[in-house]
């Protein structure tokens, strides 16, 4: 469940708070709508996630894991949704096994964003982070390669 709710969080450059709240009746036949918890009191804008073959062949693997008459996606076996503290503490477990250095659940939302700005543009990357400016999506882009340019003159 928790690689599940990893691949969701890149895949959808979503915030663990909103994945962890996602509802089943939140999916429907265009994607998976979701109304970030931080833009309730400003633009309350919501984000429509289109489908792709791997969000697709991921929300097929989180069903399997269903428990009848769940409401939220990210449960436990025992059908109990996961709460924040929970799944923070499952990912540190996760990244010890893997040897991975620490690394936040957060940087799954900025390697998003960043990865939808280098493909399709800050504007692209600027609508799934729900962000009011390209200025705060700025703020999650992390360039790891140079930036191509072309001299003043």
């Amino acid at each position: 469940m928790i690689c599940c709710l990893v691949e969701m969080a890149y895949l959808t450059g979503q915030r663990a708070s909103d994945l962890l709240s996602m509802e089943w009746a939140e999916m429907g036949k265009d994607g998976i709508r979701f109304q970030p918890g931080k833009t309730l009191a400003s633009t309350g804008v919501e984000v429509l996630i289109g489908w792709t073959p791997r969000l697709e062949r991921l929300v097929t693997r989180l069903k399997a894991f269903k428990h009848s008459n769940v409401r939220y996606v990210f449960c436990k076996q025992d059908g109990q949704r996961y709460t924040y503290s929970g799944a923070v503490t499952a990912w540190k477990r996760g990244l010890k096994r893997a040897g991975i250095p620490d690394t936040q659940f957060r940087d799954l939302r900025a390697k998003a964003l960043t990865d939808v700005d280098a493909k399709r543009g800050i504007g692209d990357a600027q609508r799934m982070g729900a962000h009011s400016t390209q200025a705060q999506t700025a703020e999650y882009v992390r360039h790891k390669t140079a930036i191509k340019t072309k001299a003043t003159r």
